[in-house]
């Protein structure tokens, strides 16, 4: 995927960021041992007398045939800024920390990365070696309801890997 140009980052708009898919072993860390495909999320709150602190768990599992159903790059997180692409990208990928432990609602990438390679050293690393994205500028008051929808049917069309949302 060509880097898109810098122009516009500073404004708001909707972003994707991709796993690349442009060579023959790119997809080989998706598939190597220290790659956990599989992990749970904290779902609905359970109801009941001996639940007062409990949640429903639901259990994710990327399955080959869910990554090899893209002919091209992964999709693997959608969002959206009203201010600026860049500073909230910037929040996705935490990059200048190795290891990332914190969780905040602004991390859903770095978050499913550490998810996926919860063993690697670094998935800084990965993700400078494997992650690209793409955006489209939407800045200002007349966009916000065209940023709402068009990241929705983004989702829903590319259906990203971090963007599974569990009802609460």
């Amino acid at each position: 995927m060509d880097t898109p140009s810098l122009r516009n980052l500073d404004r708001g708009g909707i972003y994707v960021f991709w796993w690349l898919n442009d060579s023959p072993d790119s997809f080989q860390p998706l598939f190597a041992p220290d790659c956990t495909r599989t992990y749970s999320v904290k779902g609905k709150k359970a109801v009941g007398e001996d639940a007062s602190d409990a949640y429903h768990s639901v259990e994710i599992e990327w399955t080959d045939a869910w990554l090899t159903q893209y002919q091209g790059h992964i999709p693997l997180y959608v969002g959206k800024s009203a201010d600026s692409i860049l500073k909230r990208m910037a929040l996705h990928l935490q990059i200048h920390q190795a290891k990332y432990t914190e969780k905040t609602t602004s991390d859903q990438l770095r978050r499913g990365m550490e998810r996926l390679f919860q063993s690697h050293a670094n998935t800084a690393d990965i993700i400078v070696n494997h992650v690209d994205f793409s955006y489209i500028p939407l800045h200002g008051l007349e966009h916000v309801v065209n940023r709402f929808y068009l990241e929705d049917y983004t989702i829903g069309k590319l259906m990203p890997l971090f963007n599974v949302d569990i009802e609460r």
